[in-house]
C-alpha cells in the first residue's frame, strides 16, 4: 500500500512528503517533513550539518527496523504519531527528539533510545504523551526531559542519563511496571506521579519537591529534595541529605530493610496518623535535631538500634504507636523518646531499652507478658503515663522524673538512680535499689502496691503516703528529715529487719493496718 519504497542507496528529500512511503534500506538525507505514514523497516537516517525531520499532526513515523534505526546528528521533531515497535533508537555526535504529539513504545523485546558520542537529548514536551505498553526493558541513554505526560502501562523504563520533570509532569506507572533514575534527577514541584507500579531510584541524586501516588524504593543513590509517600516507600540503601525530610500521609506504608545504616542528619522521617512505617533491619542513626515523627504505626519485628551518634539531638517522637513485634533479643533507642498523651510504645517480645531519656506526656507502656522494657539513662514520666500489661518495666539508672498520677503497671522495678517529683504511684511497684528524692511526696495509690525489696538498705528521704499496699520484703528501713510514712491502707512485713530513723523529726502515722506477715 506504500507509494514509494527505498531499498538502497541515498535518498536526499527536502520538503513535505505526503505520500505513504517505506524505507527497507538505504539512507535518508536532507530535511523533510513527514505528513502521511513513514515505516522505517530498515536502513538508517544520514545527517549533514542542520537537517531535520518532522512528523506533522497528520503524520505517521513507525520504527520496527530490525537492526537500529539511526538517527545521526539530526533532530527530530514529532508533531503527531510514532510507533516504535523494534530496533534501537540510536544516535551518533549528539541529535534530538522532540516529542509534541504522541511516542508509543510498543517494543515487545528489551531496546534502547541510544548515543554512541556527545550529548543527545529526548523531550517529551508538556502537549507531549510518552506510553510504553510493551512488556520490555527500554533503556533511555540519552538526556530525557519530560514536561508533558509519561504512561508506564507495563514494562520498565530505565533512565541512564540524567532526567527533569517539570511542574506540568504527569507520570503514570501501572502496578508492575518501573521506572527507574539511574543518574539523578531534578523534580520541580507540581510533577505528579500515579498509579501502582514503582519508580526506582538506582543511583544518583533525585532533588526537587515531588508527591509520589506510586510505590517508591531507593535502592541507593541520594534523595536530596522533600517528598511526600502517599502509596509505598522503600528504603534499602543510599542517602538521604541533611536538612531534607520524608513524609508517609494519607495511608503510605513504608520500610526500611537495609544491611547498612540510615542516617537522619538534621532529616526527619514524618509517618501520618493513618501511615506506617516497618523498620525490618539496619541501624538508624540521627543527629543535628534528626530523628522520626511518628503520628501513625512504627513496627519492629528484629533486635536493632536507632541511635543519635551523629549529633546528641535526635529524637523518637510518637504520638501514634511504636511496636515491637519480633525479636527475642534487645531492640535499643539510644536516643530520646518523647511520648504525647496519644503516644503508644509497646514491646510484645523480647527486651525494649530506652538509653538516652525523654518524656512522657501521659503516653501508654504496653509491655506484654514475657517482654521488658529498660530504662536505663533516666527518664520522666508525666501525668497520665500508664503501664496497663503484665510485662517487666524496670527502671534501672539515671533520674527519673514522675510527676501526678502515673500507672506503672504489673510488674514495675525500680533498681537504681534517683526517683524525683510528687506523684502518685499506681500498679505493682518493687523497690530493688536508688533512691527518692528529698523533695517531693510519694503516694501509693489504692488498689495499689509498692514493695521495699533492697536486701541492703531502704531510704525514705521523703513523705510517704500509702492509700493501697506498702509490703517491706527485704532489708532495713530508714526515715530521714522532717518526713513522714502514712498509711492509709495496709503495710506489710515479711523480714526480720530495722525500721530506724536517725532523725528524731521523721513520724510514722498508722490510719490503717500494720501487718508482720512473715
Amino acid at each position: 500500500h506504500f507509494g514509494f519504497e527505498l531499498t538502497s542507496g541515498d535518498l536526499d528529500l527536502n520538503g513535505v512528503l505526503n505520500v505513504d512511503f517505506l524505507q527497507s534500506g538505504g539512507e535518508l538525507k536532507g530535511s523533510q517533513t513527514i505528513a502521511g505514514t513513514y515505516d522505517l523497516a530498515g536502513g538508517d537516517w544520514d545527517t549533514e550539518d542542520g537537517d531535520t525531520t518532522t512528523i506533522s499532526s497528520t503524520g505517521v513515523l513507525n520504527l520496527y527496523s530490525e537492526d537500529n534505526n539511526d538517527y545521526d546528528e539530526r533532530d527530530i521533531t514529532n508533531d503527531g504519531i510514532v510507533n516504535w515497535s523494534g530496533g534501537d533508537m540510536d544516535t551518533t555526535s549528539g541529535g534530538s527528539f522532540t516529542n509534541n504529539g504522541t511516542f508509543n513504545d510498543l517494543t515487545k523485546n528489551d531496546h534502547e533510545i541510544g548515543e554512541t558520542s556527545g550529548e543527545a537529548t529526548f523531550t517529551n514536551t508538556a502537549s507531549g504523551t510518552f506510553t510504553k505498553s510493551g512488556n520490555s526493558v527500554t533503556r533511555i541513554y540519552q538526556d530525557f526531559d519530560n514536561a508533558g505526560t509519561l504512561n508506564v502501562q507495563n514494562g520498565r523504563i530505565s533512565l541512564k542519563d540524567e532526567s527533569t520533570f517539570a511542574a506540568t509532569s504527569a507520570v503514570s506507572i501501572n502496578s508492575g511496571a518501573v521506572l527507574e533514575v539511574e543518574d539523578g534527577s531534578m523534580i520541580t514541584d507540581g510533577a505528579t506521579f500515579s498509579g501502582d507500579g514503582t519508580f526506582i531510584l538506582e543511583s544518583g541524586t533525585l532533588t526537587g519537591t515531588a508527591d509520589f501516588d506510586t510505590r517508591f524504593e531507593q535502592v541507593s543513590g541520594t534523595i536530596d529534595g522533600d517528598f511526600n509517600f502517599t502509596n509505598r516507600w522503600d528504603y534499602f540503601s543510599g542517602t538521604i541529605t541533611p536538612g531534607r525530610n520524608i513524609d508517609l500521609i494519607e495511608g503510605a506504608f513504608g520500610s526500611i530493610s537495609t544491611s547498612g545504616v540510615l542516617d537522619l542528619i538534621a532529616s526527619e522521617i514524618a509517618v501520618d496518623f493513618d501511615s506506617m512505617l516497618a523498620w525490618n533491619s539496619g541501624t538508624i542513626r540521627t543527629g543535628s535535631e534528626g530523628g522520626l515523627a511518628i503520628d501513625g504505626l512504627f513496627t519492629t519485628d528484629f533486635d536493632g538500634e536507632i541511635n543519635q551518634d551523629l549529633g546528641d539531638t535526635g529524637y523518637f517522637d510518637v504520638g501514634g504507636s511504636f511496636r515491637k513485634t519480633g525479636g527475642t533479643g534487645t531492640t535499643t533507642f539510644d536516643l530520646p523518646v518523647n511520648l504525647t498523651d496519644s503516644g503508644r510504645f509497646e514491646a510484645h517480645t523480647g527486651s525494649v531499652d530506652l538509653t538516652a531519656g525523654g518524656t512522657s506526656d501521659g503516653g501508654l507502656f504496653d509491655v506484654w507478658s514475657g517482654a521488658t522494657m529498660n530504662f536505663s539513662n533516666g527518664y520522666t514520666f508525666n501525668d497520665g503515663t500508664t503501664v496497663p500489661n503484665g510485662g517487666n518495666f524496670n527502671l534501672n539508672t539515671g533520674s527519673f522524673s514522675i510527676n501526678n498520677s502515673v500507672g506503672l503497671g504489673h510488674h514495675a522495678s525500680i533498681n537504681g538512680g534517683i526517683i524525683t517529683g510528687t506523684h502518685t504511684l499506681g500498679g505493682r511497684v518493687v523497690v530493688n535499689g536508688g533512691v527518692f528524692d528529698t523533695a517531693g511526696t510519694t503516694t501509693v495509690d489504692s488498689n495499689s502496691s509498692l514493695e521495699f525489696a533492697n536486701v541492703e538498705d531502704n531510704p525514705l528521704n521523703r513523705s510517704f503516703i500509702n492509700n493501697g499496699k506498702i509490703h517491706w520484703s527485704a532489708g532495713d528501713m530508714s526515715g530521714s528529715g522532717e518526713n513522714s510514712l502514712t498509711n492509709n491502707g495496709e503495710f506489710g512485713v515479711s523480714v526480720d529487719g530495722t525500721f530506724g530513723a536517725p532523725d528524731d523529726d521523721f513520724t510514722i502515722i498508722n490510719n490503717g493496718k500494720f501487718v508482720k506477715i512473715g
